[in-house]
């Protein structure tokens, strides 16, 4: 069991970490069908999302991600405790958004496409293994990777968005992904003793 007040930014350390250490070997193996799905390299898992982060981190490499809190957490259930802290159950909702570079000169044409796809198409649709990763990342792994009593489970995934592809800097493009967890945490919360 964690504090309330600590809650989130523990949930958002441990999906930081877990991505860190597995989600390269679940994007890997995606690379085998889709060409072009470049690594995050360590350090480029960021907390702090904002359009001129996104445009400053992508200038400086082929794909990021960024790990925030993407609304605020629920209390479903209360129960007793002590004299001093309440039991509560909690959902906290993260997000995990991907922005990536589009690399030059490659072409793809996916088994049963007539063409070539365009490079934005390209962009596109690497966003859909991206967020698939993400997905088989933490759905396997951030239970049983997160330090004891920070995360009990998985218990949703709403916001799967992929395919978006924005322009910046000058004749610039990205493509962005997102995908948020729900997920569900005992918590400590405080209240006024005897």
């Amino acid at each position: 069991m964690i504090t309330k007040a600590t809650s989130i930014i523990k949930a958002v350390d441990a999906v930081h970490n877990c991505l860190v250490e597995y989600y390269p070997t679940f994007l890997d193996k995606y690379e085998c069908d889709e060409e072009g799905l470049t690594l995050p390299a360590p350090d480029k898992y960021a907390l702090a999302l904002s359009p001129t982060a996104i445009e400053e981190t992508l200038l400086n490499a082929q794909v990021a991600v960024w790990i925030f809190q993407s609304t605020p957490s629920e209390i479903y259930e209360l129960s007793s405790g002590t004299p001093t802290y309440k039991i509560g159950k909690q959902r906290s909702f993260i997000e995990c958004r991907i922005a990536y570079n589009l690399q030059s000169n490659i072409t793809y044409k996916p088994e049963g496409y007539l063409d070539a796809l365009t490079p934005n198409d390209i962009l596109a649709r690497r966003g859909y293994y991206y967020v698939g990763a993400m997905m088989d990342t933490i759905l396997s792994k951030l239970c049983c990777t997160a330090p004891e009593g920070v995360i009990n489970q998985v218990t949703d995934i709403s916001n799967d968005f992929a395919g978006s592809v924005f322009e910046f800097g000058t004749q610039k493009f990205a493509g962005l992904a997102s995908v948020v967890f729900e997920l569900d945490q005992t918590v400590s919360i405080p209240v006024c003793g005897p």
